[in-house]
């Protein structure tokens, strides 16, 4: 993946949060199976960190998975997510464990560094945001800004 895309994980901010935080369910390495929209989906996410971000919400940051044999963007390795919604996005274990991106600590690091928001949407929207943009940046284009 590279690194613009990697950065751009994490600066989207799209509103309204859907849910309040509930933590308890949330822990690093776990894998979560995620609501979808499309049969072209098979979303999971996998937690590589929690923390409390600057204002003060638990922010989770993930690897997206698409385990679709139809996925045109199998992996995201990098997106923070607000924990509400996350919890609300996906709600259930994975049967199994998918181990984090080998990319997930360089975007985090992106993120970090640029003091990047963090996703108040759906992981299913998210995906659509961000395939929306790998599609338009390689056709050269910005994509959604």
């Amino acid at each position: 993946m590279k690194p613009a895309l990697l950065a751009l994980a994490g600066t989207l901010c799209l509103a309204p949060t859907l849910a309040t935080a509930t933590v308890t369910e949330l822990e690093v390495g776990k894998t979560l199976k995620c609501q979808s929209t499309g049969p072209d989906r098979k979303l999971y996410v996998t937690i590589g960190r929690i923390e409390t971000h600057t204002d003060g919400r638990i922010v989770v940051s993930v690897s997206i998975y698409n385990r679709s044999p139809k996925s045109g963007l199998p992996e995201l390795a990098h997106a923070a997510i607000d924990a509400g919604v996350l919890s609300a996005s996906c709600p259930t274990p994975a049967g199994g464990p998918i181990p984090i991106s080998p990319n997930f600590e360089e975007g985090y690091q992106q993120w970090r560094s640029a003091k990047g928001r963090v996703f108040t949407v759906s992981v299913d929207r998210i995906y659509d945001v961000l395939v929306d943009q790998v599609a338009k940046a390689r056709q050269g284009g910005q994509g959604v800004q």
